[in-house]
């Protein structure tokens, strides 16, 4: 069963800027490397219209956050 789940806009806060920080991320990438962490029986569909999105939401696959990240943004 798979269920939508949007969490790129304005969840995670002040966490979710210093855990993007640390890994010279975005708050989006951030957000979408949590949210393919999170469940395998869960597919984030960010969509976009332009390359760059693309390629930046791409980069979230090679973000591996820590048990610690991991935590403070659930």
């Amino acid at each position: 069963m798979f269920v939508p789940y949007f969490p790129l806009k304005g969840s995670g806060g002040r966490a979710v800027d210093e855990i993007a920080e640390h890994h010279g991320a975005t708050a989006a990438q951030i957000r979408l490397a949590w949210l393919l962490r999170r469940s395998p029986a869960t597919l984030p569909i960010p969509g976009t219209l332009s390359i760059e999105h693309l390629k930046e939401n791409l980069a979230a696959l090679e973000i591996e956050l820590t048990d610690a990240e991991f935590d403070a943004l659930s």
